[in-house]
């Protein structure tokens, strides 16, 4: 498996909270550029993003070396109340404003290849969304992606490896997110659950209401576009879904919606 660039254009990333009478919200990526190392069937990491990073022992956990091996950016295109069919915010009409993520920290930790495919499992996920305006977002000024007011920090959650797949765990259990790779048919597919921890609208998602307690989740399939050696390129789609606090529709009575709060905030900073 090689986990190099990844440029993908339409992903979606439906993040959720649960809570009764709340509705359903939908966060759609407009743009997600990603790139991280690359490892052969050994788990020897043949540099790629992070030459300095570890080797992977196979189906052995690695202690974590301090050294990220992935990180991505990216803006979005809209959030969307599913219940009710409105968006909340779209960047074709938030007058300027916009929202971007960086999603860094992930240190690999454990190499599964198999015949037909392999499994990468990673600790140290942090995903961090801004509100901007004016918009300048720009994917080759990775500084572009976090020049504006942070509106969600998450954090991966924690994730134990099952005491049943055969790895030697003697060192560790833990991840919080997990990767394949298919190659057969090219597919590169993904899932984390995610804790907030700050943010201004930390208090709308974080309602521990996900799997094991967590607050958000999402999962892509991600489809291989580029066979060059030395490169992997992939491009395709990531989902979850569920409900912030209070429920979107309620969200709209504040005026400009979500994106307006941190817009307006940004703006009295500026003054």
């Amino acid at each position: 498996m090689k986990k190099t660039v990844i440029g993908m254009a339409g992903v979606f990333i439906l993040l959720s909270g649960s809570v009764a009478m709340a509705n359903q919200a939908q966060i759609i990526t407009d743009e997600f550029y990603s790139v991280g190392n690359e490892y052969d069937l050994f788990g020897n990491n043949l540099g790629g993003f992070n030459a300095a990073s570890q080797n992977l022992g196979v189906k052995t956990y690695q202690t974590p070396d301090g050294q990220i091996d992935s990180s991505a950016l990216g803006n979005l295109l809209r959030i969307r109340d599913l219940d009710n069919n409105v968006n909340l915010f779209s960047n074709t009409n938030a007058a300027g404003e916009e929202m971007t993520f960086v999603l860094s920290g992930v240190d690999d930790v454990l190499w599964n290849p198999g015949a037909d495919s392999a499994t990468l499992y990673s600790l140290g996920l942090n995903i961090k969304l801004y509100s901007d305006t004016p918009g300048n977002f720009d994917a080759t000024n990775p500084a572009t992606a976090s020049d504006g007011t942070l509106v969600l920090d998450m954090k991966g959650h924690t994730q134990t490896v099952s005491a049943t797949a055969g790895f030697d765990t003697t060192l560790g259990t833990t991840y919080d997110l997990k990767e394949n790779f298919d190659y057969g048919t090219g597919r590169y597919t993904g899932s984390a659950i995610l804790d907030v921890i700050g943010g201004s609208w930390a208090t709308l998602w974080d309602t521990n209401m996900e799997n094991d307690g967590s607050d958000l989740a999402f999962s892509f399939s991600l489809d291989e576009i580029n066979t060059t050696v030395g490169q992997f390129d992939l491009s395709g789609t990531a989902n979850g879904v569920g409900n912030p606090v209070p429920e979107p529709a309620t969200m709209l009575l504040f005026g400009a919606g979500l994106i307006g709060l941190a817009g307006v905030s940004r703006r009295k900073l500026r003054k």
